[in-house]
């Protein structure tokens, strides 16, 4: 009877501690080494600023649970943005709700400019990282107009597999951080590693001129109309 109690509670610890979510992932043998800007990875239409991942071999937790959150910096941007991409990992294309800050440029993150709370918009790449998947990453903002700062993206929930924001690996290598809530990590220096991200403008959509022409119609036509009445 021991041994089995000492059975049931040896295998509740391991399945505990195996559940335990870990704040940094590293890629395993055989899964995706794409190169930048090839299907998967393209940079969005729009784009001012570009930071596409290169080779991940880490990707990062950026939740609200258990304080975890990733910062990039951006410097360079060539005009005003209100779109941000980033590349995570999961299982699922569920859209996510996330919190999206962006600061004032400096050595860290330290003045906001804006935060949102925005529902993130998941595409599948049909690439992997190990078990998991790849997917493209897009939030809208409010329109920001500056050139170099720092932008965060922490997921607001738990679904089922985190919310692990994909690495970069290139040169210039531009200042990354993960805070887990006690201390700062320079994900530069220890990992040699960035954080994926591109910003972007979206242009709204024309108004077809079509449109507008069977507007300026059918107010002529009331018109008209009216005008007849009125002499009759």
């Amino acid at each position: 009877m021991k041994r089995i109690i000492t059975f049931v509670l040896v295998l509740f610890v391991a399945v505990v501690l195996r559940a335990q979510p870990q704040s940094v992932i590293e890629r395993p043998s055989g899964g995706s080494t794409i190169p930048p800007l090839s299907a998967g990875y393209e940079v969005p239409s729009g784009s001012v600023f570009s930071y596409v991942p290169v080779n991940p071999v880490w990707a990062f937790a950026s939740i609200v649970e258990n304080n975890w959150k990733c910062f990039q910096s951006f410097s360079g941007a060539t005009g005003p943005f209100n779109v941000v991409t980033i590349w995570i990992l999961g299982y699922t294309a569920d859209p996510r709700e996330v919190l999206v800050d962006v600061y004032q440029p400096g050595a860290t993150p330290t003045t906001l400019v804006q935060s949102t709370t925005v529902i993130a918009q998941l595409t599948d790449t049909e690439l992997d990282f190990g078990s998991w998947n790849i997917y493209e990453c897009t939030m809208n903002i409010p329109t920001v107009s500056m050139s170099a700062g720092w932008v965060s993206v922490q997921a607001t929930t738990y679904v089922s597999d985190y919310f692990y924001w994909l690495g970069v690996e290139t040169l210039p290598m531009l200042p990354a951080l993960q805070d887990d809530g006690s201390s700062v990590t320079d994900l530069n220096s220890v990992y040699s590693h960035g954080l994926s991200l591109c910003l972007s403008s979206s242009k709204p959509v024309p108004f077809p001129y079509w449109a507008i022409a069977v507007v300026f119609v059918l107010v002529a036509g009331v018109v008209v109309f009216r005008f007849r009445r009125r002499i009759a």
